[in-house]
């Protein structure tokens, strides 16, 4: 297939002729057709991005995380060039480096309008703010039982509290409801999760958050 080029200006694939979402800074492969796309980009533009390149990432320790979370979403074709060109563009646009979280949200928030479930990434973003993840829990795990309850399927869903992040386990408040059993109809009315009283750590060391989750009881 014939290379083609894109202006550094457009965000219109040369090939299927679809628009991205944003205006790429530098080549990607489009999220359509999935050809490669080569930004034209002035000489000026050239070193800005060898520039901005040096800044894409606050720290090791935030790119560990944005990689978790791109982790947690494979399959929605969004991966750290994504990052780093919403990155560039936000550079570009306000003249600010952007904090990485603000970068992930815009991308995850994307989804989100798509109708994508991403309600556990926006909580683990919140929860490496320092911020309140709570609402954001309930949403997915209420989300989770309201589509089971839609299949037909499955009538009683059961606690699992185990779930581990790295090497951080539940907590005992957590524990103390492993394996309860429910049908949808009574965790729909009860919301037991996201537990109110989770004071597991994960990157937020004040605040809890609960990794309690349902599975199908027969």
């Amino acid at each position: 297939m014939q290379i083609r080029y894109m202006d550094e200006n457009s965000n219109i694939c040369p090939y299927c002729k679809k628009s991205l979402n944003y205006i790429p800074v530098k080549d990607v492969a489009c999220p359509f057709c999935g050809n490669m796309i080569y930004v034209r980009q002035s000489k000026d533009k050239k070193e800005q991005l060898e520039y901005y390149d040096r800044l894409l990432s606050e720290s090791k320790e935030s790119s560990i995380f944005i990689k978790k979370i791109f982790e947690s979403i494979k399959g929605w074709t969004l991966n750290e060039d994504d990052f780093n060109n919403r990155k560039n563009f936000m550079i570009l646009k306000t003249g600010k480096v952007p904090k990485d979280t603000e970068v992930l949200r815009s991308l995850i928030l994307e989804l989100q309008a798509k109708g994508i479930i991403v309600y556990n990434q926006l909580a683990l973003i919140l929860n490496w703010e320092g911020k309140d993840t709570y609402q954001f829990l309930f949403n997915a795990r209420k989300s989770e039982l309201t589509n089971l309850k839609k299949s037909k399927i499955v009538q009683k869903v059961k606690i699992i509290s185990g779930a581990k992040h790295g090497e951080i386990e539940s907590c005992p408040e957590c524990k103390s409801i492993q394996g309860k059993i429910f049908t949808i109809d009574e965790a729909l009315k009860q919301m037991p999760l996201p537990n109110k009283n989770c004071t597991c750590k994960i990157y937020d060391k004040t605040r809890g958050l609960c990794r309690c989750v349902y599975t199908a009881a027969f």
